[in-house]
């Protein structure tokens, strides 16, 4: 459906089931962890399985079915024909970009372990090394296969017979437009946003400020007011100026915001700031969470409304992913450097550090004889509390750069066609139309019955009282002046008729004819207009 309205009403109930679905999961998750931590993943599995039934029973007739390639359309192109259930289902296999899913997958997956290795270890072993120039090569590699199949973004190339009708997984051509990278960076920083401040302030409110799992939990439901505010806010304004990129340009600027005041509120320990501005960032996702895949669907051809919206929710979550990776690196980093520095200072002993240092190992679920952080003596945890303090502080301001850039990046954006004032200008005109053409038929309606055709034919010639014939009702109608209605014609006619006598330019009609003359000797007098019935 191109109708913006209907498209906006759709991804707010989405974001919507979204929202709760990230407010009641910390909950559920903290209270299963006082249990056991395995449950946290056992309990998707019903849900995923009844979630699969359900979109398999209920969503299954409406699918669009296989997008047919515009390459399938090029002439001497290889066309297949199946022959039988096997060999349309070997036809439809081939399809799958195979190759492309395992480099991009496989690379993604390898640079992840990479940064998490990184952010828990020393960057400059050599398997952090190894992992992310692997992972950094297959995504290269994945990127040049695409072209391969493509040939190039601007003319379609020829593969071979072994590839030639797979449906490439990224067609590189919809990056010609500029917007359609914008709107991917859009979901990206909020995805680093969203999956950040669910996971580091549970790191806070956990380690720094002692809370249980379940309490730790319920303070995280804060993001969700923000975000189901946001999404039908920026519908009121998308429903209000008919555009897309109002409410995404301010829910990057207020995503921004909220981020550098809620590290602002985490370094002074503020409880009721941290909630305040944790739904301020709630807001700024809400604002351009479902308005930026609204943009995207309207930039390109509805054939590509899949494919954008798996790319969408693909570069939310790889912002997720990849921002838990560099908060994580930025955590361990910080509280590596604040503990060194309190040696430095003498402010705490060697012996003491290395106390920490095997509680911290403990407390991230290490092997370690130590002790976990909660068994420190309450000098030291107080210590690792102020230095939690400060990493977690420092990992929200890591984001602002990433902000900033996307907050920039979408006052590029511009405006889309709003297909429903188009189809709503059509049907005005076509009614205008039809009223049109209504009054014209009353009007010729009218003339018939103001000139009776005597038993001829209405297009035939009309017979005056004197038996003389007139023009045709077809050629007095291509006589009427134009661009004047029906009402104003005789007055208007008149008054360029008294115009003309003043200025001498029309001579006066001479008198009717007196009974008994020939009609004749009326029409041979220069300028008499003859009497028609």
């Amino acid at each position: 459906n191109r109708s913006l309205t209907t498209n906006m009403l759709r991804v707010a109930v989405l974001s919507l089931l979204f929202t709760i679905g990230y407010s009641t999961g910390p909950i559920i998750g903290g209270a299963l962890s006082s249990v056991n931590f395995r449950w946290i993943f056992a309990i998707n599995l019903p849900i995923a399985l009844l979630g699969s039934i359900l979109a398999f029973v209920t969503v299954r007739n409406d699918l669009l079915g296989p997008i047919p390639d515009a390459r399938d359309n090029l002439p001497g192109w290889p066309t297949h024909t199946p022959t039988s259930r096997l060999s349309a289902l070997a036809f439809q296999l081939s399809r799958i970009d195979w190759v492309g899913a395992f480099l991009f997958t496989s690379g993604a997956i390898v640079f992840l372990i990479g940064l998490s290795w990184g952010s828990t270890e020393s960057w400059d072993e050599a398997k952090v090394i190894a992992c992310l120039t692997v992972g950094g090569v297959l995504v290269v590699a994945c990127i040049i296969w695409e072209f391969y199949l493509d040939g190039t973004t601007e003319e379609l190339k020829t593969p071979p017979r072994a590839v030639a009708h797979t449906s490439r997984m990224i067609p590189l051509w919809i990056f010609k437009n500029h917007q359609i990278p914008v709107v991917f960076m859009g979901a990206f920083t909020s995805g680093m946003v969203m999956f950040s401040g669910l996971y580091f302030l549970a790191v806070y409110w956990s380690i720094v400020a002692g809370f249980q799992n379940t309490k730790t939990g319920t303070q995280l439901v804060y993001l969700t007011p923000g975000i189901g505010g946001g999404v039908w806010v920026a519908a009121a304004m998308i429903s209000w100026w008919r555009q897309p990129r109002f409410p995404i340009m301010l829910g990057q600027v207020v995503q921004a915001v909220g981020v550098g005041l809620l590290a602002k509120a985490i370094s002074e320990n503020s409880h009721g700031q941290i909630n305040g501005f944790l739904a301020m960032c709630g807001a700024g996702i809400g604002f351009s969470m479902g308005t930026l895949e609204v943009q995207s669907r309207f930039l390109l051809p509805k054939e590509q409304n899949s494919l954008l919206t798996t790319m969408h929710l693909f570069f939310r979550t790889a912002g997720g992913t990849i921002g838990l990776a560099q908060l994580s690196a930025v955590l361990q980093s910080k509280l590596r450097s604040y503990i060194l520095g309190l040696v430095k200072s003498g402010s705490l002993s060697l012996q003491d550090a290395l106390t920490i240092a095997q509680g911290l190992a403990s407390e991230g679920g290490k092997q370690s004889s130590g002790p976990g952080i909660a068994q420190l003596p309450e000098n030291l945890q107080q210590v690792v509390r102020d230095a939690y303090n400060y990493g977690v502080k420092w990992s929200f301001y890591s984001l602002l750069p990433w902000c900033a850039l996307s907050a920039l990046a979408v006052f590029s954006l511009g405006n889309i066609v709003d297909t429903d004032r188009v189809e709503r200008e059509r049907k005005e005109k076509e009614k205008k139309e039809r009223l049109m053409a209504e009054a014209e038929a009353e009007e010729l309606e009218a003339e018939k019955k103001a000139h009776p055709a005597n038993g001829r034919d209405t297009e035939g010639p009309i017979v005056d009282a004197n038996g003389g014939a007139t023009a045709t009702t077809a050629a007095k109608k291509k006589k009427k002046p134009v661009g004047y209605g029906p009402r104003y014609r005789g007055s208007f006619m008149y008054l360029v008729y008294g115009i003309e006598l003043l200025l001498g330019t029309r001579r006066r009609p001479p008198k009717k004819a007196k009974t008994g003359q020939p009609p004749a000797a009326a029409a041979n007098n220069e300028g008499s207009p003859s009497s028609s019935v």
